[in-house]
């Protein structure tokens, strides 16, 4: 439930960073959805296991260091993931397809563990 919780969070945070400007429409978008689905994906599970481990005082930039390491190993900067986030943004039908595959590869994920429990 705690996943749920904040991967609606992450959702809501990254659309409220974009701007309404309608005149700037991004046609194109640096980051494929399959990649863009990755990154916002493992940002969330090291986020989620920060919290769950009570570090965040301790770790309060290993998120935001993580995701800017994640994004150079795929070959993207800063720059591309905020270009991303306005791209999906602007197209609500993609973004909440891709949010919806996350939420259910997090869940066999879940399954998997769960499994592996008992």
């Amino acid at each position: 439930m705690n996943k749920l919780k904040l991967l609606v969070f992450t959702v809501v945070f990254i659309t409220s960073c974009v701007d309404n400007n309608p005149n700037e429409e991004i046609i194109h978008c640096p980051i494929p959805e399959k990649d863009f689905q990755d990154i916002i994906k493992t940002t969330f599970l090291i986020n989620a296991h920060i919290h769950n481990q009570k570090m965040n005082n301790k770790f309060n930039d290993t998120i935001k260091e993580n995701t800017l390491n994640i994004l150079e190993e795929k070959g993207y900067d800063k720059k591309d993931l905020f270009e991303a986030i306005k791209f999906y943004s602007s197209k609500p039908n993609i973004l909440d397809s891709l949010i919806s595959d996350i939420k259910d590869s997090l869940e066999k994920q879940q399954n998997i563990i769960s499994d592996d429990d008992d």
